[in-house]
Formats: structure tokens, sequence, C-alpha cells
């Protein structure tokens, strides 16, 4: 990995480190002023919308693609009718959702929310603020992805930071002004979540010059539309295990899990940003190297940026597995039940999906996804109808984490098949140089730091005492299992630059 992407990736993840810092004390904020149910109903009639949204995500994800591959062949005439042709999709996109999203919201909210009579009103409300976002969002999805393209990393590190920055602000407002209903706190997300976009639509029309025009060739509509139909039904499969899984919940156990869910949630976002913060700077370079026919550099970087990044997250994951009671106390003070328990999960589950994304970012480069995506897809839509197979039998709502964990790990065995048949890489080096020592190194750290975990009866310093050594415990674990004598020396020799960096 060159300098740049070096960079790229430490600007990438300094900025997800104060937004996990930020976002959880948010949520801690949020759940003491609304309280457990007005929280919970936030979060599922929120999950709606994110529901109705999930071809938004396929299409930002197949924009940035084509624009990464055009810019790796050097064609920008191209690069501008994919934006644009991208912006004309994305309108029409954001205008058939928000219809959608208000007739089907609407008849949940009648017929099906969980919920007392009074709050019908506060429902409603927080429907159509998501509605709203939802199509701001929609509408910048392009810029996003072009600023992603063209590798402007320092000003999307500077818009997310102002997102959650100003987050932060408005909700200690709300606190401290004893503003504690939720469609304050609704028009709040609203407009926070509308900040990236917004900026990112000016930076790429003023900045980066990208000219938009209507004039967009039937070859590049059906290019993108190709791509997004395909990646929708890989994205519809885990909107459906996320939003989906909320929705249950609360069919099968009422708002008060639901705000354990949304709880648990919010560390599976902490968590995915630190992954999805290093696979953003990594991804772009992924596709030019492909499109520029170099597959040596295009094999190697996908290898590496897989491995590390999982290690990266596991240094995250195994502190919080381990003091995962004590960090929900000490977080939400009066944490709903179940909460502990599903922030488990997730860290197991969010473990196993992080060594896909280098995968996808190499199956996206070569634009045939329809049959990755058809069997992942597949195998992960299962999980809706198997739990609510298992909850309508009366079992916990562990469940819905339980079925999710064991079939992340079955869609990570189909994915093998396509690193061998799709990409023509070399498995069993994906497997000996990184599953393998990787599976040891996750293994050996969660044994150890459970077994000499000092037991504090709700000591803040000991919290921080067992936090520090699962650290110590991972790192070492990481560098003589799961890292090999190269890795060992390319990583000491970006430490011993950054040092000297520091000390001038």
């Amino acid at each position: 990995m060159n300098k740049q992407l070096t960079k790229n990736t430490v600007l990438l993840l300094i900025r997800t480190g104060l937004t996990i810092i930020l976002s959880l004390y948010i949520t801690r904020l949020a759940l003491e002023l609304l309280g457990v149910e007005s929280y919970g109903l936030y979060s599922v009639v929120s999950s709606i919308t994110s529901l109705m949204s999930f071809f938004s995500s396929s299409l930002s994800s197949s924009t940035q693609r084509c624009v990464s591959y055009y810019l790796g062949a050097r064609n920008m005439d191209k690069v501008e009718e994919v934006v644009s042709g991208a912006v004309i999709i994305h309108l029409f996109f954001a205008i058939s959702v928000s219809l959608v999203a208000i007739i089907f919201g609407g008849y949940y909210i009648d017929h099906y929310l969980n919920i007392e009579a009074n709050r019908i009103d506060d429902a409603v409300f927080i429907l159509f603020t998501s509605v709203f976002t939802i199509c701001i969002v929609i509408i910048g999805s392009p810029f996003i992805a072009s600023l992603l393209s063209f590798e402007k990393i320092k000003f999307y590190t500077l818009i997310l930071l102002l997102e959650v920055i100003t987050r932060f602000i408005l909700v200690v407002s709300l606190s401290f002004l004893k503003f504690d209903d939720v469609k304050s706190y609704a028009l709040v997300m609203s407009f926070t979540l509308s900040i990236p976009s917004v900026l990112a639509m000016f930076y790429c029309i003023f900045k980066l010059k990208v000219n938009f025009s209507l004039n967009v060739k039937r070859s590049c509509y059906r290019e993108i539309i190709s791509l997004t139909t395909w990646n929708s039904f890989g994205t519809l499969s885990y909107v459906l295990m996320t939003q989906g899984g909320t929705i249950l919940i609360n069919s099968f156990y009422g708002v008060a899990l639901n705000a354990a869910r949304a709880a648990s949630l919010q560390v599976q976002s902490a968590l995915l940003q630190v992954s999805n913060s290093a696979q953003a700077a990594v991804n772009p370079r992924i596709v030019k190297l492909y499109s520029a026919g170099e597959i040596v550099e295009f094999s190697r970087l996908l290898f590496r940026s897989t491995k590390y990044i999982y290690l990266l997250l596991l240094l995250f994951s195994v502190p919080i597995f381990v003091n995962s009671d004590e960090l929900v106390s000490l977080w939400l003070k009066n944490a709903p039940n179940f909460t502990s328990e599903f922030v488990r999960y997730i860290v197991l589950i969010n473990l196993v999906n992080s060594i896909s994304f280098g995968i996808m970012a190499g199956v996206q480069a070569t634009g045939n996804i329809k049959n990755y995506q058809l069997i992942i897809g597949g195998i992960l839509l299962l999980n809706l109808p198997v739990s609510y197979f298992f909850m309508e039998l009366g079992f916990s709502p562990l469940v819905l984490f339980k079925i999710n964990f064991l079939l992340s790990i079955l869609a990570l065995l189909a994915r093998f098949y396509f690193i061998k048949n799709h990409l023509k890489l070399d498995v069993s080096r994906f497997l000996f140089n990184i599953i393998i020592p990787i599976f040891f190194s996750t293994f050996v750290s969660l044994l150890i730091s459970m077994k000499v975990t000092i037991s504090g009866g709700g000591s803040i310093t000991i919290l921080i005492c067992n936090i520090l050594l699962s650290l110590l415990i991972t790192l070492m674990t990481i560098i003589f299992i799961a890292l090999n004598k190269e890795e060992r020396k390319i990583i000491s020799e970006y430490l011993n630059v950054f040092i000297k960096r520091l000390s001038k």
C-alpha cells in the first residue's frame, strides 16, 4: 500500500475513533432523555424508511465502482457521464421511495406497530421526518460515491465529523433545555443526517468541477442499473437482517426490547465504521488496479487489506466482547434487558462479515456480480424466515443473532468459491495466509482475555485495567500469530516512519 493510501486510511480511522466516541455518548444521552419506550419507538419507525431505501446503497456502490473504473482507465468524459446518469437515477428513486415509504409506513403504523394509541402521532411524525432525510441522503449518494472514487478522503472525513459533532451539540442542547419529546429528537436526526449529502453535492459541483448533463447515453444507464439490480439483492438481504430484525423484535417482544436492539446496533454501527473506513480508502484503488490490468498488485492489495482490516477490528472487538456487561452498564446506566448479550453477538457477526469486504470489492471491480449476489444474498435472506419460525416457537430474542451468526459463517464459506472461480485467485493462499492465522489469533485473544479478566464489582479503574489487558493480549496474538515475518517488517517500517514524523 502506497503512502497516499496509508494516509487516507489513517485519516478515516481518526475520524472513526472520534465518531464512535461521540455516537455512543449521543445514544446514552438520547436514551436518558427519551426513555426506553420513546427511544425504541424512534428506532422501529425509522427502520421502516431504512428498509425502503435498500436500493440507495446499491446505487451508490454501483456508481462508485463505475467512477473508479473509468478513473483507472483515465476516461474523464465517461466519469462525468456516469455521475450525471447516477444523479438522474437517484432523483427518480428518491421520489419513488418517498411515496412507497409513506404508504407502507402509514399502513404498518395503523395495523401492526406495537405501541399505545396515544403515541400514533409521534410515530407518524417520525415517519415523515425519516422520509425527508432518506430523500436527501439518496440524492446525495452519487456525490458521496464520487468523493471516495476521486479519493478526496480529507473532505469526506471533515463532512462526516461535522455531522456527528453537530448531532452531539444539538442532542446535548435538547438535554440541557429539557426537550424530552421524541419529535425534537427526530428533527435533530433528520437535520444532521442530511449534512454530508448536501456538502458533498456542493463540493463535487464547485470544487471537482464535475459537469452535469442530461445527455446521458442509454448504455451508461444500463451499466449502472445492471450493477445496481444485482447489488440490490445483496443489500436487501443485509437491510432485512438489520431493519427487518428490528420489526420482528417489536412484533414479538415490544418496544422495550427495541431499545436494547437499537443500542446494540449503535455498537454494530461503531464497529462497522472501523472496518468500512479502512475499506473505503482501499476500494477505489482495488477497482483502479483491476481496470488498469495490474492483477498481481490487485490480488496483493485485496488479500492484505482483508487481513489488516480484520485485525484492526479485532483490536476493538475483543475488549468489547470480554467486558460487555460492564461497558453497557457504564454507557447506558439503566440498560434495557438483553443489551449486553446482543452486543456480544454483534461483535462476533461483525468480525465474520469484515472478511467479506475485500472479496466483495474484488468482485465489484470485475463488474460481473450477478451470481455472487444471488448466492450470498440468498443465504443471508434466510435470516428472517428462520428467526420468525423460532420466535413463533417461543425462543428468546437472542435467536435472531444466533441465526445471523451461523448464516454469516455459511456465506463466508460460499465466498471461497468466488475467490477461486470468479476472481481466479489462489484459495489455498487465502485460507493459509489469512483465514487460519486470524482465526487462531481471535480464539487465543478471547480465551486468554476471558481467563485473566479481573472481577471488579463495577469499579471503573478495574474496567480500564481489563480493557487495557485485553488490548495488550490481542495485540500480542496479532503480532505473533496472525502476522508473518514479512508483514511484521512492513508494519514496523510504517511505525518507524510515523514515530519519526511525530518526533520532528
